[in-house]
């Protein structure tokens, strides 16, 4: 087993609080500094790295008066730890934003994390034990026109390492309470929902004619019952240039037999969640179901240990966990 010797600081919630006048304003931030160093390990063929030590650290900054909030993320990679994505390499700030909210309507302009329901269709998130970051860098709008009515949308594109992707991504999405609606209390409650994504790239293939824009939409259903909590989401992805069909049919057949074409293949998903708990006893059960939902589009459900290691393709299975994410 490879022996590392590990040096962590974090630095969390570090407040500053200033006055001005009868405005009030605050900042918040914290600071992660992650080194380690390696040494060799005959046994499984581990190496000592050549820098000696490698090391992570992040500073967050954020200020937040009345209604605005801004803040940034700096992040330094002087090399990134072992098991990281080596594209993570350098100093830089790849995360700032600036959200305002009023009357029901928050605005953000810059980078920001979203999600689409379960995340079937989409998913923009960071967790940084795995070397996930796909924040997205763009604008959104979040409205709330009624009580338990939700509306939200977005544009902008997806973060890869220290720079961004070719595609454009927009997405729609809209979710009723229909209890708090109606202001209807009753044990049984229903969250309806429905989004929308799609993606712009450049088409660069002269063989084939692929399609620039690739969407994919969802539906999903939400009832609680008392114990009994139910999840269902339904998702349909159109016109996806898929990998899929160069794994079932030859590469030279293709090319000989429909050169200048479209290959373009729709997939679907469903995803259904139970957790309930009666009696002390908590049972969840889950199923999902996906085909063709994983190829080039970046709307898709797949497998990746990295943020943008290859995809590998399956044209067919049964998934016991959904990990749902752009990627480029």
């Amino acid at each position: 087993m490879i022996r590392k010797i590990l040096l962590s600081l974090t630095v969390l919630c570090t407040s500053i609080i200033c006055f001005a006048q009868d405005n009030s304003g605050e900042f918040h931030g914290n600071f992660d500094l992650n080194m380690q160093s390696y040494q060799d390990d005959e046994l499984i063929g581990a190496e000592a790295a050549d820098e000696i030590i490698l090391s992570n650290s992040y500073l967050n900054i954020n200020y937040t008066k009345g209604k605005f909030t801004t803040g940034l993320r700096y992040e330094s990679y002087l090399n990134a730890l072992a098991d990281y994505d080596p594209e993570f390499k350098g100093n830089g700030i790849p995360y700032r934003y600036a959200t305002y909210s009023i009357d029901g309507l928050e605005i953000t302009a810059g980078n920001y994390y979203e999600q689409l329901g379960s995340g079937l269709i989409f998913r923009s998130y960071e967790e940084k034990s795995l070397g996930i970051d796909n924040a997205m860098d763009g604008v959104r709008l979040k409205y709330s026109p009624l009580q338990g009515m939700y509306l939200k949308t977005f544009i902008g594109k997806s973060r890869a390492h220290f720079t961004y992707a070719d595609g454009i991504f927009r997405g729609i999405d809209g979710e009723i309470n229909i209890n708090n609606l109606l202001s209807c209390e009753t044990k049984t409650k229903a969250i309806l929902g429905g989004s929308f994504v799609s993606r712009y790239q450049e088409r660069s293939n002269l063989i084939f004619k692929i399609p620039q824009n690739v969407s994919a939409y969802a539906s999903r259903l939400n009832i609680i019952h008392g114990v009994w909590n139910y999840y269902g989401e339904y998702a349909y992805k159109i016109n996806d240039p898929s990998n899929l069909a160069s794994i079932l049919v030859p590469k030279s057949f293709l090319m000989l037999s429909v050169p200048k074409s479209s290959i373009k293949m729709n997939g679907f998903s469903f995803l259904s969640i139970g957790p309930n708990s009666f009696a002390g006893i908590q049972i969840s059960t889950l199923f999902s179901f996906a085909w063709n939902m994983a190829g080039i589009t970046y709307l898709s459900i797949v497998d990746l240990p990295k943020p943008h290691s290859p995809i590998k393709i399956k044209p067919f299975r049964f998934v016991s966990t959904i990990q749902s994410i752009i990627s480029s």
